[in-house]
């Protein structure tokens, strides 16, 4: 009790020094709002270069919760001088202090960070390293705290690539391997199309928009082969920063480089568009066999199943934890789905690396068909 009370008093001294001297930044997100407090300015610089072009910096709005983070190693210290006791063999728990705050603790690439989440006050402070991983640790915790707010309000997370064009959003939802990014490449330099997501995309069917998140894209070394315009990223591969090696169940072991969306803006010539209405989405299909490109409207039931098993039941696995302190309703999603599956067209696109121009030609005729659906409402 008296090591509980010790910590209580030093989370609320910092908070407070934080809220008065500390460096802020509130984004917005469609209906997400949360501010950022740090001691470590350089931290909130790394995290806008990461944000930009998809969260927007505001003044005046009100944060729905607040995120304080502490770098300081000396103050950190204090912290684990009194959590040492409680901690596992593994370094990983979740505790209370109080009937409203938690701590969780989690040990990382050999890096403990610690996180306090105050329930009533809705505020969560992480203690991390004042290094590159403890950015990178801050930042990722940012964009899932953003993730979840959006999901709070109604928005589905997918495993999904999207394309946006005069405001609406082609998603491409599949499995791995199953050509997302090469198509998402393909559409945005021969589509005149913005980029909005590689990886993952939240649907709100309540307000009709989907969001993309500013995560990292990774292309694998077959898909950077198939396209002139990505050969100098080949270069890259020597540099372990940008490259990580994946291995699949059946052994299968693949590379990939890791580019911010600003990079492949960059190369590509192409518009981030973060937010866009929900155009239609496609099921790309890799077959080397075939000779012509086939899109394939889906009935209610096929697109239900794609569309489900592309649902992220897990918004963000690393903090799991915080779908118990947010309220994410898992169980809606079964009959959000259905609703959507039965409003927005599902096709699948059947193509392979020898006819990428007429997927092209077909997306471009996706969009043409959504606009002109649009305009005759």
């Amino acid at each position: 009790m008296k090591q509980n009370n010790v910590l209580l008093h030093l989370l609320e001294t910092l908070n407070s020094n934080l809220d008065t001297r500390g460096h802020r930044i509130t984004y917005s997100f469609g209906e997400a709002i949360m501010t950022l407090k740090a001691d470590n300015s350089s931290f909130l610089k790394f995290i806008n270069m990461y944000f930009a072009d998809f969260f927007k910096v505001t003044l005046h709005a009100l944060p729905q919760i607040t995120l304080y983070a502490i770098t300081n190693s000396v103050v950190s210290q204090k912290f684990r001088k009194y959590l040492f006791c409680r901690e596992c063999q593994n370094y990983n728990y979740a505790t209370s202090l109080n009937n409203h705050i938690d701590i969780v603790c989690q040990n990382k690439d050999k890096h403990s960070i610690y996180y306090f989440y105050d329930k009533s006050r809705r505020n969560i402070t992480i203690l991390v390293s004042c290094n590159r991983v403890g950015k990178l640790t801050l930042m990722r915790f940012a964009r899932a705290l953003i993730k979840l707010l959006l999901i709070e309000h109604g928005a589905l997370p997918f495993h999904a690539a999207c394309i946006v064009k005069n405001g609406y959003s082609i998603c491409f939802i599949g499995a791995k391997l199953s050509g997302k990014t090469t198509t998402l490449i393909n559409a945005l330099l021969n589509c005149d199309c913005g980029f909005l997501s590689n990886d993952e995309a939240l649907v709100n069917y309540t307000n009709n928009l989907i969001y993309g998140l500013p995560v990292s894209i990774g292309m694998r070394l077959s898909t950077i082969r198939q396209f002139s315009c990505l050969q100098s990223l080949l270069g890259e591969i020597q540099n372990l920063y940008y490259t990580q090696s994946w291995q699949s169940k059946n052994e299968f072991q693949d590379y990939r480089i890791y580019l911010r969306p600003q990079h492949l803006s960059s190369i590509l010539k192409c518009k981030i568009t973060p937010i866009a209405r929900i155009g239609c989405f496609v099921v790309p299909v890799l077959a080397e066999e075939i000779d012509e490109v086939r899109l394939i409207h889906l009935s209610q039931k096929e697109a239900a199943n794609y569309l489900m098993a592309n649902y992220l039941r897990v918004p963000f696995e690393e903090q799991s934890y915080l779908n118990n302190c947010f309220c994410v309703n898992t169980r809606e999603a079964n009959r959000i789905i259905d609703q959507i599956s039965n409003t927005i067209p599902v096709y699948k696109l059947i193509q392979n690396a020898r006819n990428k121009a007429k997927s092209a030609i077909l997306l471009n005729e996706l969009f043409s068909r959504i606009s002109n659906k649009r305009q005759a409402k």
